[in-house]
């Protein structure tokens, strides 16, 4: 497959749409239900007032630096999970969530170290010019995929892997990706002013339910992301599909 803008967003849409019970309900339990709980319960338990950090005691800061770590967890898991279902299910094979949660736990230390190999680099860029900056972290932006698809990619191959494969077609990818923040931008601003609305009478219900719209978001950019990895490799290395999701078997 040719690696176009329209061919992303084809197979994306035809991979939600065909999948959308399997994609929402692996968000909500990886991601979205177990951090929307855990803001809610840190909310009411800790006694945090999220408009006044000012007024934060060593108890509330804990319970922010926790919640941070425990959804920095289920960010990975959530990741590591979700990009093997779209791998698999891009080129029509079975998943079983079972085995992908499990390697999810293996892949949560190496996925935080790429992660951070990613930004410290990207944040180079930014020092250097904003460009630069632009360039890198559109160039790095399937390293995660690569290191989950990809069984025998160290981590800072994954890197080189994400490198290699975006090149000559950066601009496209960082339109996708602007398309994409775009969408998120109005969907987040559309729940945050209906937010806003209770936010006075429940404010830990509010908490949960935006940790949950973005759970979404970020399961929706996952799965571009991710399809964006798979026609790269299909379009720069000629493989059937099939072989993509090889690793997994």
């Amino acid at each position: 497959m040719t690696f176009t803008i329209a061919n992303v967003f084809s197979r994306s849409f035809t991979l939600i749409g065909q999948n959308f019970a399997l994609l929402l309900l692996t968000g909500l339990l990886t991601y979205a239900i177990p951090v929307g709980l855990s803001a809610a319960i840190f909310y009411t338990t800790s006694g945090l007032d999220v408009n006044n950090p000012q007024a934060w005691g060593g108890e509330q800061v804990m319970a922010m630096i926790a919640f941070g770590v425990l959804s920095m967890l289920f960010y990975f898991i959530n990741m590591s999970v979700v990009t093997e279902l779209t791998v698999t299910r891009a080129v029509n094979r079975p998943f079983d969530i079972g085995p992908a949660l499990k390697r999810s736990l293996i892949n949560i230390v190496p996925l935080f170290i790429v992660m951070v190999l990613c930004g410290l680099a990207i944040m180079l860029g930014f020092i250097l010019l904003i460009i630069p900056g632009i360039i890198v972290s559109v160039a790095l932006s399937v390293a995660i995929p690569a290191y989950v698809a990809e069984s025998r990619t160290g981590i800072t191959d994954a890197l080189k892997r994400s490198w290699e494969l975006t090149k000559n077609h950066r601009w496209a990818i960082l339109l996708i990706f602007l398309l994409i923040a775009i969408f998120g931008a109005i969907f987040g601003g559309i729940i945050q002013a209906v937010s806003m609305i209770f936010a006075s009478q429940s404010p830990a219900l509010i908490i949960g339910l935006n940790s949950i719209i973005e759970g979404l978001y970020t399961l929706i950019s996952t799965v571009f992301t991710v399809v964006i990895y798979v026609v790269l490799r299909e379009s720069k290395e000629g493989n059937a599909p099939e072989a993509t999701a090889a690793v997994f078997e």
